[in-house]
């Protein structure tokens, strides 16, 4: 699926899908929407790469660790979504190298 390198919106919200997130996602994704599924382990370093990503929403799943100081990498980042995991530690501080962001939602860390 992630041969889909024109791929600008992945929305799988609420289809109780499980397992790990591949790390490397297309470069052109702009919306990525995994919410309220059973996904699980690491939130992948390498999302960043993703470059254009303007919406995350990892909420309501089992992701568990830190999240990544590489998601400070994303400057169009608007909107981070990762309540209601299992996710552990505190926000890093280059989260705030994300200046475009209008929305942080982190609830349950």
């Amino acid at each position: 699926m992630f041969n889909l390198t024109d791929l600008q919106i992945l929305n799988v919200a609420g289809n109780q899908l499980s397992g790990e997130i591949p790390g490397e996602l297309p470069r052109s994704l702009r919306y990525f929407d995994l919410s309220s599924n059973l996904f699980s382990g690491d939130i992948p370093r390498d999302l960043s790469d993703a470059s254009q990503l303007l919406l995350i929403n990892l909420s309501y799943n089992q992701f568990s660790g830190e999240i990544p100081a590489s998601l400070g990498r994303l400057q169009q980042l608007q909107y981070l979504w990762l309540a209601y995991n299992n996710l552990q530690g505190t926000l890093p501080s280059a989260i705030a190298n994300c200046s475009s962001l209008v929305h942080l939602s982190a609830l349950g860390l």
